[in-house]
């Protein structure tokens, strides 16, 4: 028996439509976390030729790291001048591919408002970049740059729910340093109801990352509680806890294989195009029964 695929119009605009649809429940469960925890620019401006031309040199290697490794360092060196920059980019260990490359791509629009600083750094909670006029590659804390923020939108702990709160806190972070130390620098974890992230930034060694996560325990702790919830931003690290999970369980797997600019295309207009590609496949649709019922 010769069995063949049904050549009919309706059932190519029937996929089209069933195509769509799942295509936006994929990326509807993306979670790229671009809210921004902290953003700094120097107050000292780059003197004589623009910077702008080096930044986005600089960019456009550090995004290809980022793409092929979720992170990467990059130091640029313009021929005939005097202008270098140096940069490093780097997603959390559990964002997905394609949310690592939404998230840079949103830093990396908003970090060329400190131009023409000769440095900058944007921390969002999914990603982090840096540009400087020098080498800072090996820093895991500093005394002048590193920061907390404790603004929360959940208010504070208060009465006696404080202390366990605050002991909760306490635990929850001191296990995930912990454990970021034994995995590569990163770790996620959650104690009676309160859900932390550790990350140290790869160029680091593990000595670096040790300092610069118990600085980071130390001040999120001693500055943000009873607040519920907290992150410290250093140079080397990011350390965050909240009553909230806002991480994904274990480390980032495979993305959707787009190309970045695909990728923040769709996201961006997705719902805007997921609507009027349904509208057009349901008016299709409509006709398409209409001139099979006629025809019947």
């Amino acid at each position: 028996m010769h069995l063949s695929a049904p050549n009919s119009p309706y059932l190519t605009w029937l996929f089209l439509f069933l195509f769509i649809n799942l295509f936006s429940l994929s990326l509807s469960d993306s979670d790229p976390r671009i809210s921004q925890a902290g953003f700094f620019c120097d107050p000292i401006r780059a003197p004589g030729i623009s910077s702008i031309p080096t930044f986005t040199g600089l960019m456009q290697n550090i995004v290809q790291l980022v793409n092929n490794n979720t992170w990467g360092v990059y130091h640029l060196n313009i021929s005939n001048t005097t202008a270098q920059m140096y940069g490093l980019a780097q997603c959390y260990q559990d964002l997905t591919n394609t949310d690592c490359q939404l998230c840079f791509a949103a830093g990396r629009n908003t970090l060329p408002s400190c131009l023409p600083a000769i440095s900058g750094r944007i921390y969002l909670d999914g990603c982090f970049i840096r540009y400087d006029n020098y080498s800072f590659f090996n820093e895991s804390t500093s005394p002048s740059d590193d920061n907390v923020n404790c603004s929360s939108s959940y208010g504070q702990a208060i009465g006696n729910r404080a202390l366990e709160f605050n002991q909760s806190v306490g635990l929850m972070i001191d296990n995930v340093t912990k454990a970021a130390l034994s995995n590569g620098g990163f770790a996620i974890g959650e104690v009676n109801g309160v859900f932390g992230l550790a990350q140290c930034w790869k160029n680091l060694t593990n000595d670096g990352c040790r300092e610069c996560l118990e600085k980071a325990s130390r001040e999120v702790i001693g500055r943000c509680l009873p607040n519920r919830e907290g992150r410290a931003l250093n140079v080397g690290c990011y350390l965050r806890y909240s009553p909230v999970k806002f991480y994904n369980d274990g480390e980032r797997h495979g993305g959707s294989g787009l190309s970045t600019a695909a990728t923040i295309a769709i996201a961006l207009s997705g719902g805007c195009l997921h609507h009027a590609l349904t509208l057009c496949c349901l008016c299709r649709l409509h006709e398409m029964v209409k001139i099979q019922t006629k025809a019947q």
